[in-house]
């Protein structure tokens, strides 16, 4: 908890039920993935087995497929990087508008952890066209290939 004014503040009834909601998320996956461990869990049950950490895990590091034609991987990177520059930007947007919500927003994000997120978000966009150049870079070398 934080201080405010030399008092702590409350916690909502919406960060309980998100604190719920993550809880029986993590509980599902320590379930799921015991009952993996032990084989207790069946193939045709793929709604359970696909919250079992041994087998998101085992088919992230697979090499059943050793060349990923898509680089499914990569996109996965840019879509993080593309919502944490959009991130970066509502935050510079928050600091250069005055909004009636905008100093309660300036607030909340000059937390230490949003901190340390806004100041990486230059290095989100490096990213972002970095895994675009490659991407597109290798597109063409597949097209002049054949």
């Amino acid at each position: 908890m934080e201080q405010e004014n030399g008092r702590y503040r409350k916690i909502t009834p919406g960060t309980i039920v998100t604190i719920v909601l993550l809880l029986l998320l993590l509980l599902l996956v320590i379930v799921t993935t015991a009952l993996d461990y032990h084989k207790s869990i069946s193939e045709n049950n793929s709604v359970l087995i696909s919250f079992s950490a041994i087998r998101t895990i085992r088919s992230l590091f697979s090499d059943a497929n050793p060349v990923d034609k898509n680089l499914n991987i990569l996109n996965g990177v840019r879509v993080i990087s593309i919502l944490w520059v959009i991130l970066g930007h509502t935050y510079i947007n928050t600091q250069t508008i005055i909004a009636p919500n905008s100093f309660q927003a300036t607030y909340f994000m000059t937390e230490p952890t949003w901190f340390a997120i806004m100041s990486g978000a230059t290095l989100a966009v490096d990213t972002f066209f970095g895994i675009g150049g490659f991407l597109t870079g290798l597109s063409n070398a597949k097209t002049f290939e054949n």
